[in-house]
């Protein structure tokens, strides 16, 4: 669902930097029935293209915007901007976004849904919550920098299908001045063949794309 492949902390799935046609990717057994793909089984890409798209946000210092990449469907909350970068309406089709950032002095935050954050620790408030954003200290906990996927070597990976929970993305402009905010996506748009019945022990492993679920801390432990 995701990968986070810079110098300093995680890898997670895909592993590759962009699918190709061809290749054969698997969804483990813990994603969600009733979404345009089905749990479990493997695919393979049959047609491909990459799609230019750039989110760009003025934030005022010292505060925050929350970007929803879905679609408005699920009641996301008021304040969130809503880019409708996720498959609409279609089944066997799959998003893989490699996402950027310009320089500056802001971070951004991962959460799928908007409450659920994906980068934390065990220990109280090491965790990027609300209440959080304004500390000088718990802000940067699982906070991704401009430096860590480049505007010109995107590094964060995101794999959407239809109809699943929306990825938020929180833009936090860090105390100083004001910022204008930056991310150039690259969406490679997959089409995508069932394949499982006729697939190999070896081509279903070989990208197999696992849940937030069994990714995020806080959803394994069940807390979340």
């Amino acid at each position: 669902m995701l990968r986070l492949d810079f110098p300093r902390t995680i890898e997670f799935p895909p592993a590759k930097r962009e699918y190709e046609v061809n290749d054969f990717l698997t969804f483990s057994p813990a994603w969600p029935t009733q979404l345009g793909i089905l749990p479990g089984h493997t695919y393979q890409v049959i047609w491909r293209e990459d799609v230019p798209y750039d989110l760009d946000y003025i934030i005022q210092a010292a505060d925050w915007k929350d970007v929803n990449l879905a679609d408005a469907q699920g009641g996301p909350p008021a304040t969130s901007g809503v880019e409708n970068l996720y498959p609409y309406g279609t089944n066997n089709t799959l998003y893989q976004m490699l996402i950027g950032f310009k320089p500056g002095n802001y971070m951004v935050h991962l959460y799928m849904p908007s409450d659920q954050w994906i980068l934390g620790l065990e220990y109280t408030q090491m965790y990027p919550s609300d209440t959080n954003m304004s500390s000088p200290k718990y802000k940067y906990i699982g906070s991704i920098k401009p430096e860590d996927s480049p505007y010109y070597d995107p590094r964060l990976k995101l794999v959407t299908v239809y109809n699943m929970l929306p990825f938020y993305l929180r833009f936090l402009v860090d105390t100083g001045d004001d910022e204008k905010c930056i991310a150039p996506l690259i969406v490679n748009h997959c089409q995508l063949k069932d394949v499982t019945a006729t697939a190999t022990p070896e081509q279903k492993l070989k990208n197999v794309i696992r849940y937030c679920t069994e990714l995020a801390y806080r959803t394994v432990q069940g807390t979340g």
